[in-house]
């Protein structure tokens, strides 16, 4: 009950090395607190099921990747003035939960950068700094998302980059795709 500690800590500030975790299967659920948090590191989901009913399935302070799996929960970048700029990319899989880029601090100098370039989000999107709670932002030199392709519940039109398309789908989402380059070639 209430509070717990994360299920999975990827890495640790006062260390060094730079781990390396992939989930390739699986069901990892902690409802209290966070799924996976990479504190320093790479953490790559390639498959299996990440839940997290009360609090972030992936809370990332450094690196991590979604190519496939699930993710049921917020999925959240942060950076802060004694961190990393950190990134989080989605290639593929489902993440049943919203999307943040978190900028702790507003730090001069760090970044939080979300790409995302494939796969569904079922929720929504977001640019944050923090202050007892998640604060919106647009600021590109503290919290940015750049999305060029995926499945969106959610219109992405806000982070949607210039050369992508949104196209209303029958079934209320929405995809976004490169927009086709036609031209002449040497």
């Amino acid at each position: 009950q209430g509070k717990g500690a994360s299920l999975v800590r990827v890495g640790d500030d006062s260390v060094s090395a730079l781990p390396q975790l992939t989930i390739a299967g699986g069901t990892f659920t902690q409802d209290n607190f966070i799924v996976i948090k990479v504190d320093r590191g790479t953490f790559y989901l390639t498959g299996g099921t990440l839940n997290s009913a009360n609090s972030y399935a992936i809370e990332d302070w450094h690196r991590a990747t979604i190519k496939g799996g699930t993710v049921n929960g917020t999925v959240a970048v942060w950076t802060y003035s004694g961190g990393h700029n950190s990134d989080l990319s989605i290639i593929g899989g489902t993440v049943n939960g919203n999307v943040a880029s978190v900028s702790y601090d507003k730090a001069e100098g760090k970044v939080a950068k979300v790409s995302i370039t494939g796969g569904t989000v079922n929720g929504t999107l977001g640019t944050y700094t923090y202050g007892n709670g998640l604060i919106p932002i647009n600021d590109a030199t503290k919290a940015t998302i750049a999305v060029t392709g995926g499945t969106f519940k959610e219109d992405p039109t806000k982070y949607v980059v210039e050369d992508s398309a949104i196209t209303p789908n029958a079934d209320g989402t929405y995809g976004v795709a490169e927009k086709a380059r036609v031209g002449l070639s040497d």
